[in-house]
């Protein structure tokens, strides 16, 4: 207990010890280079190991690639069917041209983009701090075990975190330095990241809010602001009226971009209302579950089938004490989440930093990394009920709660040099004062480094393993196979078969129609989500629509959650070649005689 108060009495002490210090510009900006260099070659190296031991990628990377695959085909209906205009996959697709395995080399993207992110993190907060906490913020960043995991996933996490970073970066200095290139190319960063993810929009009122704040207390430099804050807004639109008019000149429509969160969050907000409301529709994908860690387009019939109050006797008989309980596990499920996505440690030092740098946190222009983070912890919220109210799934995925954590980093980062600092001055059973201080720094970074390192890399997947496993294992038992399709969730599965990316659709009308286009080898059905009478009905569609039909394969036990189908091409092929073998070992046997 003693020492829970006198650690609280050193933090008030800290305030003081956080706060912006003046540096020589010259030192400063070549002791910059050196550690940003070795920042991210730490970043390459540890991401790079986390790319090799990662040998299957999540269902949302095969999602993108399949749309990416879809492009390159000049299929936009699909493509625009879920992401509307998103950058990611036209990225994918370039980079596939490059040559080489799909999978690889969107990891190496993952690897590159996501280490890259620290040169913009790191920048953004020495401008805004100092170099010390930059520095604490950057390996902090590098070290984090949820952030490592993902950045080498191919998905569109480590892409934004790269655009996002570089658009706070950005934002500050183009107000700070009124330069109408940084307006323009902020604006062109801006437009890249909303069309990432849809938390790019929170650049928006950072940069209007930065820019009213220094118009307010500089006068003269007022108009230059506006006409730049201006400039770097109209990149966003001019974006998407490029895209249109050239890109998608042959599209059906016009395509601006995702605008079903506002929908998601009128649903959840009118169920804790209690009254019902229609969501507005969009044609349904032609996936039969988007990818499993995104926001859903709409509520369709299936989604319909769990109303929020069937009747108003309903909602009478539905009491208070109920409603308690169900507010409760929410709240739990959050909280969950959040430590998950987090990491304890991590929480911790954030709370230390919001402490020691408190002056800072209300301070008029670094409130606006407090307001992000209320925006993306409330905009998570009303994603998660409208995912609990409308599709009765009680999950919120780690990867939603990562743009608040970045942009509170700097004051984790004021955490952990108040944590190196406390540490200094306990009474050590080591050497003099100067030696133990020379040691704290470097064995408290050092465990850090080996315990998030250790973390990220030890990560395991047993459901994709699984899926791994038994494209192996169907390569090795039923190939050569040179065709393979699939419905989405045996896209794994298909990939590990041939090395590719399996053909697939969605619903079981246009599998079934996929299977009689593409007459392919093998079929696999991933069946974990599906009720019995679905996955029957689904089953004998498919089954029946080759002549002669499709014949069920049999798979070992623990691939029981796959129905797999073969040719009668592929099953003709399999007996001429146990014939040649059982041939060629009888004329072997004579020959020994």
């Amino acid at each position: 207990m003693g020492r829970t108060v006198r650690f609280i009495s050193f933090l008030r002490g800290q305030a003081e010890y956080c706060g912006l210090l003046p540096s020589d510009e010259k030192t400063a900006g070549a002791s910059s280079a050196r550690l940003l260099t070795v920042l991210v070659l730490l970043a390459l190296v540890v991401r790079g190991v986390m790319a090799l031991l990662l040998t299957s990628v999540c269902d949302d990377a095969h999602f993108y690639m399949s749309l990416a695959k879809a492009l390159n085909a000049g299929d936009l209906q699909q493509v625009f069917s879920y992401l509307s205009l998103n950058i990611y996959p036209p990225l994918l697709a370039g980079l596939s041209r490059l040559g080489g395995d799909w999978m690889l080399v969107a990891k190496l993207w993952g690897v590159v983009i996501s280490s890259l992110a620290v040169l913009p993190l790191y920048g953004f907060t020495r401008r805004v701090f100092d170099a010390r906490i930059a520095a604490a913020a950057g390996f902090l960043y590098v070290l984090h075990p949820g952030l490592v995991e993902l950045s080498v996933e191919p998905v569109r996490e480590s892409t934004f975190w790269f655009l996002f970073l570089l658009g706070l970066y950005l934002s500050w200095r183009s107000v700070e330095e009124r330069s109408w290139l940084l307006f323009a190319l902020n604006g062109v960063v801006i437009a890249l990241a909303i069309h990432t993810r849809t938390e790019g929009w929170l650049l928006v009122p950072a940069l209007v809010y930065w820019a009213f704040v220094t118009g307010w207390e500089n006068r003269p430099y007022r108009s230059g602001l506006a006409l730049g804050t201006v400039l770097c807004l109209l990149m966003t639109p001019l974006l998407i009226l490029t895209v249109n008019v050239t890109l998608l000149q042959g599209h059906s429509r016009w395509e601006l971009g995702r605008m079903e969160h506002l929908s998601m969050g009128l649903v959840w907000l009118s169920s804790l209302s209690g009254s019902e409301s229609e969501p507005p529709q969009r044609p349904a994908p032609v996936w039969d579950t988007p990818p499993i860690n995104a926001a859903p387009t709409a509520v369709g019939p299936a989604a319909a089938a769990v109303p929020v109050a069937d009747s108003a006797a309903d909602a009478v008989a539905e009491k208070s004490p109920g409603r308690l309980m169900a507010l409760l596990g929410y709240v739990l499920l959050y909280f969950r989440a959040v430590c998950s996505a987090i990491e304890p440690l991590y929480l911790l030092l954030t709370g230390v930093g919001l402490y020691c740098g408190r002056q800072h946190l209300l301070e008029r222009r670094r409130i606006v990394l407090s307001l992000l983070v209320a925006a993306v912890m409330g905009a998570v919220c009303v994603y998660a009920g409208f995912t609990i109210v409308s599709l009765n799934r009680m999950q919120i995925n780690d990867r939603y709660f990562f743009t608040a954590m970045l942009a509170w980093l700097p004051f984790t980062g004021i955490g952990l040099l108040a944590s190196i600092e406390w540490l200094r001055q306990l009474k050590w059973f080591l050497p003099p004062h100067q030696q133990r201080g020379m040691l704290v720094a470097p064995v408290l970074l050092g465990v850090m480094m080996l315990t998030g390192t250790a973390d990220a890399w030890s990560s395991t997947h047993g459901k994709r393993e699984a899926e791994a496993r038994l494209g192996a294992w169907l390569g090795e038992h039923y190939g050569p196979i040179e065709t393979v399709v699939s419905n989405t969730a045996g896209v794994r599965a298909g990939y590990f078969v041939t090395g590719r990316l399996p053909e697939s659709e969605s619903s079981s009308h246009p599998l079934q129609e996929l299977v009689v286009t593409r007459n392919p080898d093998l079929v696999i059905i991933g069946t974990r989500r599906m009720k019995q009478p679905h996955k029957d009905r689904l089953v004998r569609y498919v089954t029946e629509s080759t002549e002669p039909p499709l014949q069920r394969a049999t798979v070992p036990e623990e691939f029981s959650d796959f129905v797999v189908l073969q040719s009668a091409r592929l099953v003709a092929r399999q007996a001429a070649a146990k014939k040649t073998v059982l041939t060629a070992g009888n004329t072997s046997a004579r020959s020994a005689h």
